[in-house]
């Protein structure tokens, strides 16, 4: 079936205009998708925000060698952290906006893989300055995969259908912060390679990107339309012509206000919030008063401890 018949006239807008929608049936609508295509659109990303949660918690195995390689005490090596998690926050007002924009599919290879070429000077550099630069511009390129994610649930599966595809995106980003501690198990060949094998398991995660279909409904549509326009020589139109005509600027201030303005008008998001913020609290204080000194009595300060300790967060996780 080609683009023609797949794309249905619904509706003349002025004369020589009109506009497009998707068929029901239309094989090419990502809700109509193989389900096989849907998980492979949907399991690739959830792999690169499992690394993404491992990079985000792997400075507190590094730690044992950071400050000595970065000449540096072990509170500045730990400014690693924040280099990466504040940009990280923030990146997500950028590259989701940009995701309506070009599509989902582009912002996940550009972004993956530039995340993915920063593992090699962070792993080849002994300066501290340099580290910070690295781990700051990682968190903005990183920041793609969990802003998009839900998105891309979202385009593919119908509101009934979403259960099993959300609960794997939230799993990984628990067990992606707990399977960090497996990087004790290379740390004693150099910190260089605690780097290095997040580096070669997220490139596999960018490969896998170019194994991807754009998946955003309104961006395959509008193509369509013009790829329909510039065949018939009549203007073809999308019905969400106009948001797709917003300025990025435009977007990014809805992407800046929405979460707050959703925060003190939604009561449900209101009580998520609150909920989640108090299981971090109380996970922080047993983590710290309960189980750590345990396992640092058991096994002492170093590696094993800090290793037995990150784990637990994947335990957790189940």
């Amino acid at each position: 079936m080609d683009d023609k018949t797949c794309s249905q006239p619904v509706e003349a807008k002025a004369e020589g205009v009109v506009v497009v929608t998707w068929a029901l049936d239309d094989p090419k609508d990502p809700f109509n998708w193989p389900r096989r295509k849907k998980y492979l659109n949907v399991l690739i990303p959830i792999y690169i925000c499992l690394l993404t949660a491992a990079n985000s918690t792997s400075t507190g195995i590094m730690s044992i060698w950071g400050p000595s390689r970065f000449h540096t005490t072990p509170l500045g090596f730990q400014l690693s952290v924040t280099a990466y998690l504040l940009p990280f926050a923030c990146g997500s007002v950028l590259t989701a906006p940009l995701s309506e924009l070009l599509g989902r599919k582009r912002i996940y290879q550009v972004a993956t893989v530039l995340s993915a070429l920063l593992f090699i000077p962070q792993a080849l550099t002994t300066s501290l300055p340099v580290l910070l630069s690295m781990r700051a511009v990682q968190g903005a390129a990183a920041s793609a995969g969990n802003a998009l994610v839900g998105g891309s649930i979202a385009d593919l599966f119908r509101a009934r259908d979403r259960a099993l595809p959300t609960n794997l995106f939230v799993l990984a980003n628990l067990v992606g912060q707990g399977i960090a501690g497996l990087l004790g198990w290379v740390g004693g060949a150099g910190i260089a390679w605690c780097y290095g094998v997040q580096g070669i398991a997220l490139a596999l995660g960018a490969a896998g990107c170019f194994a991807l279909s754009e998946t955003r409904r309104d961006v395959l549509l509008s193509r369509r339309a013009e790829q329909l326009t510039r065949s018939t020589g009549v203007i073809h139109v999308t019905p969400d012509q106009s948001d797709q005509n917003e300025s990025l600027k435009h977007k990014i201030r809805i992407s800046c206000t929405r979460p707050i303005q959703f925060m003190f008008t939604e009561p449900i998001v209101a009580a998520l919030s609150l909920w989640i913020g108090f299981n971090c609290l109380v996970a922080s204080i047993a983590l710290g008063l309960g189980v750590a000194p345990v396992l640092i009595y058991v096994y002492g300060p170093q590696l094993r401890a800090r290793s037995k300790i990150t784990s637990h967060l994947t335990n957790g996780a189940f």
